[in-house]
């Protein structure tokens, strides 16, 4: 599956980056795109399988954490396209840079709905966080939007892993 993302088009669209802050925004802000895409769906997922004791609260706040996740996604994707680079959201995109298991489609513990879920939630704001140094010298528009996802899920991992 090839991870590269387009930053020219045949309609222009104009941005303040250079090509090459363009491609540098676009090598980190992708891969953020997809994992709070595969957050979503994986979230989903959990949401229609967990069971147990603690049933209707954890379903709940896993649709809290659903809406959170495809806000941002869609926040990225659009700032993406904002400064000319194409967000790949596609399924198959997704799929093939997933670069965590997939969860189970089976029924699930709370518990164990709990312990997947933060370590997913903890797993993608690390690598945000390695991403946002990358892009600080070339957009802090760019840093600016990861540093704010990075207190979205910093917040979604406390309010998570605080249900163990």
């Amino acid at each position: 599956m090839s991870t590269e993302t387009s930053t020219t088009t045949s309609i222009p669209i104009e941005t303040s980056l250079s090509p090459e802050a363009a491609q540098v925004v676009a090598e980190n802000l992708q891969p953020t795109l997809t994992e709070l895409i595969d957050l979503a769906l994986t979230g989903k997922q959990l949401h229609w399988a967990v069971v147990g004791p603690r049933f209707k609260p954890v379903h709940e706040h896993l649709d809290e954490l659903v809406d959170e996740h495809r806000e941002y996604s869609d926040t990225v994707a659009e700032y993406m396209s904002t400064v000319g680079i194409c967000p790949d959201g596609r399924a198959v995109r997704v799929a093939g840079d997933h670069t965590m298991d997939p969860v189970d489609a089976e029924f699930m513990d709370d518990a164990a709905v709990i312990d997947a879920m933060t370590a997913r939630i903890k797993t993608v704001v690390t690598n945000i966080r390695e991403r946002s140094g990358r892009v600080a010298a070339v957009d802090t528009a760019a840093e600016d939007l990861l540093i704010e996802v990075i207190r979205v899920l910093d917040k979604q991992l406390w309010m998570t892993s605080a249900q163990r």
